[in-house]
């Protein structure tokens, strides 16, 4: 087979995605002791809920069912984000533990 040498030979490439921000431990985010909220992101289980430490649970539609939300957390109150729009709403039952554990796994 003869190729044009002004024609570059076309290859297939798979371009793996981009991981994901690897985000900093708590100690590493200048916050101390004190950690007021956490913000992260979530998908909801195939029954639509949203599991969260301390036994705290979210229920949805189950036209929900697994699509990825925004959780942004405090010790007062707990908002679920879809889309940019605030969806849910309620009182947090997580300790200053609890959002501590979060920020180093997975809040930002």
């Amino acid at each position: 087979m003869v190729t044009d040498p002004l024609i570059p030979d076309v290859v297939d490439a798979v371009v793996p995605p981009s991981p994901r921000q690897r985000l900093a431990p708590a100690a590493e985010h200048g916050l101390g002791d004190i950690v007021h909220a956490v913000e992260w992101e979530a998908v909801l289980t195939p029954r639509a809920r949203l599991l969260l430490p301390g036994d705290q649970q979210f229920k949805f539609t189950a036209a929900l069912a697994r699509r990825e939300v925004t959780v942004w957390a405090s010790d007062r109150s707990i908002h679920i984000v879809l889309d940019g729009t605030v969806i849910r709403t309620r009182p947090s039952r997580l300790s200053e533990h609890d959002l501590r554990d979060l920020l180093g796994r997975v809040g930002r």
